[in-house]
């Protein structure tokens, strides 16, 4: 199995939108944004600061949804961590470099499927959520990727709930953002954590899509049996 070399970098960084799941060795577990992977290292955003040479593991949802939904592992040390001015909830950027070297096979498990529409937002925008059956709350959503979506709630969540939500974007919120406006898509949280303090919201909540979003016409539902 075809292997990338570190030295001569074969695969250069590619850039994806995924909400991890980062644990430390020494502090509690949080959550942030997969920017970019490549085959020896990784670029992460946070609201959480690191520490060089800081050990770190990052958890993230590959594959369908389904009965076995695999959670990939990986793990790595912080190369340099620095502080995003633009970003008020992100607010750092780790650069970490992995423990080994990817397979061209298992980086591929990682990225969006080949010849799909990359959604990347470039400012967030407004959702409504439905969950425990009520008629929906206001959510923020601050990342979106065709298989699932980071947002901001005050709506109290566990993970593996499903939830229904209503999209919202603006035109400058992404290229194609139009083709998704009141899209609704059900969804299943993967993963909460708090939001940082003085926030409005109560919670950063990830979520994983039932079917891949297209920017495009939505797709028909299927009748369901009575």
């Amino acid at each position: 199995m075809a292997s990338c070399s570190p030295m001569t970098r074969r695969h250069a960084r590619q850039s994806l939108t995924e909400p991890v799941r980062i644990q430390l060795p020494t502090r509690p577990e949080t959550v942030g944004i997969l920017r970019e992977i490549s085959c020896s290292g990784a670029l992460v955003v946070s609201e959480t600061a690191f520490a060089p040479d800081e050990r770190v593991t990052l958890l993230l949802s590959v594959g369908p949804e389904g009965s076995s939904h695999p959670e990939r592992q990986l793990r790595g040390r912080v190369v340099r961590c620095e502080r995003r001015a633009e970003d008020v909830q992100w607010r750092y950027a780790a650069a970490l470099e992995l423990d080994g070297v990817l397979a061209e096979v298992e980086l591929a498990q990682l990225l969006p499927a080949p010849g799909s529409a990359g959604i990347r937002c470039d400012e967030p925008f407004l959702a409504k959520i439905e969950a425990h059956g009520n008629d929906g709350r206001a959510a923020m959503v601050r990342d979106l990727s065709e298989t699932g979506a980071m947002l901001l709630t005050r709506a109290q969540l566990q993970v593996g709930e499903r939830v229904r939500l209503t999209l919202l974007p603006s035109e400058a919120s992404f290229a194609g953002a139009t083709a998704l406006l009141n899209r609704v898509v059900e969804a299943r949280v993967a993963r909460v954590g708090p939001c940082s303090e003085g926030s409005p919201w109560r919670c950063a909540v990830g979520v994983q899509f039932e079917r891949p979003l297209r920017a495009g016409p939505a797709p028909a539902t299927p009748m369901q049996a009575a």
